[in-house]
Parts: C-alpha cells; sequence; structure tokens
C-alpha cells in the first residue's frame, strides 16, 4: 500500500469561502459539511477540525465576516466628505442617507456579500440557534450604531426631531431590504415603479416622517443622488 500524502491543511478563511460558493449556489439550506468537504476535495471529518460546531458554526463565520463588511463600509460613508454648499441640516441627512442607502448598493459593488446577508434576512425560518443568533444580533449592534450616530447628529442639528434612533435605523434598515426584494420587477415596470425611484420616495417619505425639513431633505437627496463632481 503506498504512502498517502502530507493531509492538507486549511485555515478557517478558506473555509468560509468555499462555504460561500455553496451557499450562493446551494443556498443556505444546501450548505453541508459533507457538500462544503467537496468543494474543498476533503474529507468531512478534517473540517471538524476547524469547525467543531458544524455547519451552524461555519455560518456564524459567514454572517460575521458580512456584517463586519458592511458595518465598515457604512462607517466610511459617514466620513465621506459632503458638498460645501449645503446646509448643516442638509448635510445631516446627507449623512443618514449615505449610510442606510449601503445595503442597496452593495447589492451591485458586493454581491455574494449582499446575497448572504439577504438570505439570513429573509429565510421564513431561523438560521441560527437562539444563542448564536443573540451572538449575531449583538455583533449588527455596529452596523446599526452607525446609522444611529448619524441619526442622532441629525436630530442634533435641528435636521430630524427627536425620536428612538434605535427604531429610526431597524426602520429604514427594513425598508431598504424590502425595496431590495423589488429589483427583479424592475424589467417589467415603468421608471417610476422601479427601485432607483421607489428609494428615494422610502427615504423622502419616512425623513419627512421623522421631522426633516422639506427643502433640507430635497438638498440632501439631490447630493445623494445626483452627486456633484
Amino acid at each position: 500500500m503506498g504512502k498517502r500524502g502530507p493531509r492538507r491543511q486549511y485555515d478557517l478563511d478558506q473555509i468560509l469561502d468555499a462555504a460561500m460558493v455553496v451557499v450562493l449556489d446551494k443556498g443556505i439550506d444546501g450548505l453541508t459539511v459533507a457538500r462544503l468537504a467537496k468543494e474543498l476535495s476533503a474529507a468531512p471529518s478534517a473540517l471538524y477540525r476547524y469547525a467543531p460546531g458544524g455547519k451552524e458554526e461555519i455560518l456564524v463565520g459567514l454572517q460575521e465576516r458580512a456584517i463586519d463588511a458592511l458595518s465598515e463600509e457604512m462607517a466610511q460613508l459617514a466620513a465621506l466628505p459632503t458638498p460645501g454648499s449645503l446646509a448643516k441640516e442638509a448635510t445631516a441627512l446627507l449623512r443618514v442617507l449615505r449610510v442606510f442607502t449601503a445595503y442597496l448598493r452593495q447589492r451591485d459593488a458586493a454581491p455574494e456579500r449582499h446575497r448572504l446577508i439577504d438570505a439570513f434576512l429573509s429565510a421564513p425560518d431561523p438560521v441560527l440557534s437562539e444563542p448564536h443568533a443573540l451572538a449575531i444580533n449583538q455583533r449588527l449592534g455596529a452596523v446599526l450604531a452607525v446609522g444611529t450616530e448619524t441619526l442622532d447628529d441629525a436630530v442634533a442639528v435641528g435636521a430630524l426631531t427627536a425620536g428612538d434612533s434605535l427604531q429610526r435605523a431597524h426602520v429604514l434598515w427594513a425598508g431598504m431590504h424590502g425595496l431590495d426584494h423589488f429589483y427583479k420587477r424592475d424589467r417589467i415596470q415603468p421608471e417610476s415603479l422601479r427601485v432607483s425611484t421607489l428609494q428615494r420616495v422610502f427615504c423622502e417619505v419616512t425623513l419627512l416622517g421623522m421631522g426633516a425639513p422639506k427643502l433640507s431633505l430635497a438638498g440632501a437627496l439631490d447630493a445623494l443622488y445626483q452627486p456633484h463632481p
């Protein structure tokens, strides 16, 4: 009998990269340790050395990776310079808009990550056990913190009335997530009912409801959707 070759070594990033391929091809329900092992040309037992919790631990890793990347992107958008021609109220609203529309923009900029986050949010049944779900929910705090900070800043300069910024952040994110599911209808819809148009309408109606001055919001929306060079 010939000697076996050296055992192949993996790191968690390689395993998560392969898991992402499987999820995108087969969906979250289609991710199994056996299928992942096949993708990596490894024995299923070998993967348990790196992920003792099996499929759920791998799903947690994928979710954490996607959340961290989105949080970093939102923070970068919040820190971008704004047009000097905007008044302070419009500037604060533009920062809010930039942060919360990031979820839809990543559809094109980072489609794999976007599809993964969408899959977790859209799955009809819980994807993770309660302890892992609570841990992921806590990690989502970093994403929501970026949004709540921009909302609080907008309140501070009079661009929004006082309110529960965490609730508002959830409403804005939920609206963007819902609009994301309308993209598939764009091909049969007139321009007035396509996501790009509905997104602006949603932002306008929602922020007006939070007390945004109409003229300041119009300036912020124009800056977001028709940025100056």
